[in-house]
Formats: C-alpha cells, sequence, structure tokens
C-alpha cells in the first residue's frame, strides 16, 4: 500500500503537458521592461498575428477603477498603463512607439464590459494597426468613439 501511495504521489507532481490556448498570444511583462509606472499582468505583442479578440482579452484583463492608458512599446508591445497611480510625462511619452489617450475611472474603455463592446475594440485594433509598425501620424492616438 505505502508504494502505490508513493507511485500515486509522484504523478500528482508530475507536470502537466503544456497546453496551447488563446493566452498564449499574450506575453507576460518582465520585471525589468524599461517602462516606469504600473502595468498590467497582460501584454499583446503586435509584431506576430493578432485578433480582436486578443485585444478584447487585454482590455477586458483590468478594472475599470483607475485610470489607464493604452501604449505600444518601441518593441512592439501593446500594455495597459495605470496612469491613476503613476501619471507620465513627455520624457517617458518619448521612449514610446506610440499611446492612446488616458482613459478616465468609470468611463468604461476597459475591464469586461469594454472587452465585449465589439465597435470599441475594432475601432482600438483599426488604430493599432494603423500605426503599427509604422506611424500613421504623431505619437498620441486618438480615436473617435
Amino acid at each position: 500500500m505505502a508504494a502505490a501511495l508513493a507511485r500515486g504521489n509522484a504523478r500528482r507532481n508530475e507536470a502537466a503537458p503544456p497546453r496551447s490556448t488563446a493566452m498564449d498570444r499574450f506575453l507576460p511583462l518582465p520585471a525589468a521592461d524599461g517602462f516606469t509606472g504600473r502595468k498590467c499582468d497582460m501584454a499583446l505583442d503586435l509584431k506576430g498575428d493578432w485578433t480582436d479578440a486578443d485585444l478584447a482579452g487585454l482590455i477586458g484583463s483590468v478594472v475599470d477603477d483607475r485610470d489607464w492608458r493604452l501604449e505600444v512599446s518601441k518593441d512592439g508591445i501593446a500594455t495597459l498603463a495605470d496612469k491613476t497611480a503613476n501619471p507620465t510625462g513627455a520624457d517617458y511619452d518619448e521612449g514610446l512607439h506610440c499611446h492612446f489617450e488616458t482613459w478616465m475611472s468609470g468611463t468604461d474603455f476597459v475591464g469586461p464590459s469594454a472587452a465585449e463592446d465589439k465597435t470599441l475594440v475594432g475601432k482600438l485594433a483599426t488604430a493599432l494597426r494603423a500605426n503599427y509598425p509604422a506611424l500613421a501620424g504623431e505619437k498620441f492616438i486618438y480615436v473617435s468613439l
């Protein structure tokens, strides 16, 4: 019985085989990613293939309880930055490829309900595709919603 129990414990401790999911398109943010300010735990790599649903996953990954801004690094990584706790200035913005306007807390531009808004997600996705890898204009991207 002790041998069977030991085999059962060994099986439970084995690593499960990796599973591929839609979340594989999201990148964990490195601890020293060169940014100041708090970021959400998800990031979207714009250099690869991505869909509106992937962007919706990023938008839905945060709570609309603070000011957020969608930013794209020079390496093509899109993230949401917490601007309530960590406001930034022009010197910070110069280090980005581009950024969107800051969405104020409670305006429903982020969070699960925003992620379900196909019109919102579609307009943001169109603007990202138009501005990465090459900017269509200035670094500041305004999307009329």
